[in-house]
């Protein structure tokens, strides 16, 4: 079950749609079914100092101590 990028050809959202099976996709904002997919890119770490590829991602909940957020593992050193 795939999620992909469609943009609305209505009204112009740009939204990520869960898509199962062989179901049609319907625009977030205004429900429409013109929809059409995207391309668009995964999000790659840029270059920074060393430590937590969490945080260089911004999946870090913050400063430590962490709550844990997604991805973070309390390797992050702020």
């Amino acid at each position: 079950m795939p999620i992909y990028e469609y943009r609305c050809d209505d009204c112009g959202q740009v939204s990520e749609i869960l898509v199962r099976g062989d179901e049609t996709p319907q625009c977030e904002s205004c429900g429409s079914t013109n929809v059409a997919k995207i391309f668009s890119t995964p999000a790659t770490p840029t270059e920074s100092t060393p430590g937590c590829a969490a945080r260089d991602m911004g999946m870090c909940d913050g400063p430590p101590p962490h709550s844990g957020g997604f991805g973070c593992h309390g390797c992050c050193d702020g």
